[in-house]
């Protein structure tokens, strides 16, 4: 269990919502143990970390690699599953909890636009980008516009479910919804779209949540 495969594939695929440092911290112990246990079998075997942060747009390549992973998933639920969590992450902007309790019923069609309704404590109105909304398009016909819009038979208070999900196809590129959400705000940013709309549209506060975004905005 503690083998530095196991330990790689658990930080990998079971951590991947974890920020970087928390990432780091839970390996470190993990290899403490391993290397108690297996000794020169556990020493130099372990990967290094990526250097992407959990703010860190995905590239135009990463999003395609997480487009076809969504393509390959082995059952129309799962696929449909998988689409709709890109398109509301890469489309809308919604955090993991809001992708996880958001219901097709409050996916309404306006014109050539989706507009998701999110509910809760930052209750708004999203368009979803048009580049990511067949996804979703997809989700809405298998469910017949009703129930969840991700994991069919899920009660929409798992925090846990989009890990688990992920870690069992986990595509090549490591999957974060907070990595899709801050792909979304740099595409607005960068689209010019205004400020004001903008923090509305993200259910953010004040401007200072897009700190952490802007270096990756092109002037």
């Amino acid at each position: 269990m503690f083998d530095p495969y196991m330990v790689n594939r658990f930080v990998t695929h079971h951590l991947a919502g974890y920020n970087r440092a928390s990432r780091n911290t839970i390996r470190a112990r993990l290899r403490r143990v391993s290397e108690a246990l297996l000794g020169d079998d556990a020493v130099g075997k372990f990967k290094a970390l990526g250097k992407a942060d959990a703010v860190t747009p995905y590239t135009v390549a990463e999003q395609a690699t997480l487009e076809g992973w969504s393509r390959a998933q082995t059952s129309v639920e799962r696929r449909t599953s998988a689409a709709a969590l890109l398109s509301l992450g890469f489309g809308a902007g919604l955090t993991g909890a809001e992708i996880i309790r958001q219901r097709l019923e409050h996916v309404a069609e306006v014109g050539a636009a989706l507009i998701v309704r999110v509910a809760g404590d930052n209750e708004r109105e999203v368009p979803v980008l048009h580049e990511w909304d067949a996804g979703l398009h997809a989700r809405l016909q298998f469910m017949d516009g009703e129930g969840w819009a991700f994991r069919t038979d899920q009660r929409g208070g798992n925090i846990n479910l989009i890990t688990d999900f992920v870690s069992r196809t986990g595509p090549e590129v490591p999957l974060q919804t907070r990595r899709m959400r801050a792909t979304w705000l740099v595409g607005h940013l960068e689209r010019g779209t205004p400020l004001k709309l903008l923090l509305r549209t993200a259910g953010l506060q004040s401007a200072e949540a897009l700190d952490r975004v802007l270096p990756f905005v092109h002037d």
